[in-house]
């Protein structure tokens, strides 16, 4: 994972400058992002003599990174190591270590600052490399927007975001990954049927060309409807998943993945293990299991009505249908009677269960509006 995405987060347009400006990587938990950063930032300092400003939620995990890019390079850290290359330890011109301004200072003049997310993080100052650590908690455009403008001055400059799956509340991670997937072509099938209020009118003013020369979307994840079970999708979220590191010890073992498949509740799995997105993160209503304990093998009475409600997910890439009626108990029940795929099949989906002489009653809720009350029918084609 992190040599591919070296080599192609660095490609160089034939003038010599970055081809992306902004870089969005997602990976699952543990694989190596931090790592990656700091390999790119460093050499961008020491090779290219670029300044850096680090972010994230919080100073403490900005500053995390900050400290593992340090102890790599600061030679009072490698006195006694052999190993240790004296020309990194050389360059440096100053640590600082104040609480609040953490700054390493090269002698071409890089230098790599710090910074928590806020709207004012970033205002007043220039730098080429702006580094945003877990993206997913950034859940409005203020942050985003006083730091990321700091490099658009530079005539090469470069915003790496690192982060795993989010959810609904990550605006700006959603927004960087919808139209990564949009000018890629949509491949989980997600966006193809979107209204141009969703994709942003990606063929107007040559916006689609725009995107694919500035932006850059790396993406490991687990594909959409994957069982958390699947061994084999595993690894497509975990690149790391059974690889051998250069000291010996293994990066992410198998069966560590599968304790947490094992453990951890649905939610938890799919964001931290399998980098896939929830379209909520607030908790579930029902206790772990308790939604499957419930599962009934009864079936509605054919000549008792059942009402059938309809709803589409926030990212339009499922249809869910509940149906409502008598029981062959003779008591009422409620269940989800089919996920579709996206929007597309829906009307075939009740036109197949309508009778020509018995409309199929069907409750939808509107954009914005309350569950209607006046329910349209469908009915089986004779034709």
């Amino acid at each position: 994972m992190a040599t591919v995405l070296c080599i192609h987060m660095l490609e160089l347009l034939p003038d010599g400058r970055l081809r992306f400006r902004i870089v969005v990587t997602l990976v699952a938990r543990q694989n190596g992002k931090s790592t990656v950063a700091m390999v790119v930032l460093l050499f961008l300092m020491y090779v290219k003599g670029w300044s850096v400003l680090g972010t994230a939620q919080d100073l403490e995990t900005s500053e995390a990174l900050w400290a593992e890019a340090v102890a790599l390079v600061d030679p009072s850290e490698h006195e006694d190591d052999p190993d240790f290359v004296d020309e990194l330890g050389d360059e440096v011109r100053r640590i600082s270590l104040g609480s609040g301004m953490k700054a390493l200072q090269l002698w071409n003049g890089a230098t790599y600052k710090v910074k928590a997310t806020s709207r004012r993080a970033g205002r007043g100052k220039h730098v080429q490399l702006v580094v945003f650590d877990e993206l997913r908690e950034h859940q409005d455009w203020s942050s985003w927007s006083a730091v990321s403008k700091t490099t658009m001055a530079q005539d090469s400059g470069l915003v790496l975001a690192l982060s795993n799956a989010g959810d609904h509340a990550s605006v700006v991670l959603r927004h960087m990954r919808r139209l990564g997937h949009i000018a890629l072509g949509d491949p989980d099938g997600i966006w193809g049927d979107a209204p141009d209020d969703t994709t942003n009118g990606l063929d107007d003013d040559g916006e689609t060309d725009a995107l694919a020369q500035s932006l850059g979307l790396f993406e490991w994840s687990t594909p959409p409807g994957a069982s958390r079970w699947d061994r084999d999708s595993w690894a497509q979220s975990n690149p790391s998943m059974n690889h051998r590191r250069a000291d010996g010890s293994i990066g992410i073992r198998e069966e560590t993945i599968a304790a947490s498949a094992a453990t951890d509740p649905p939610g938890e799995f799919m964001t931290e293990v399998q980098c896939q997105w929830l379209s909520s993160s607030a908790k579930p209503p029902f206790m772990e299991g308790a939604w499957e304990a419930g599962l009934r093998t009864d079936t509605f009475i054919p000549a008792e009505k059942v009402v059938y409600g309809l709803d589409v997910s926030w990212d339009r890439s499922a249809s869910y249908v509940a149906a409502a009626g008598i029981n062959n108990r003779d008591v009422p029940q409620v269940e989800i009677a089919a996920r579709l795929p996206r929007t597309d099949f829906t009307v075939d989906w009740f036109a197949a269960r309508a009778n020509p002489d018995d409309p199929i009653t069907v409750v939808a809720q509107g954009k914005g509006a309350p569950v209607s009350t006046c329910s349209p029918t469908w009915r089986r084609s004779t034709a």
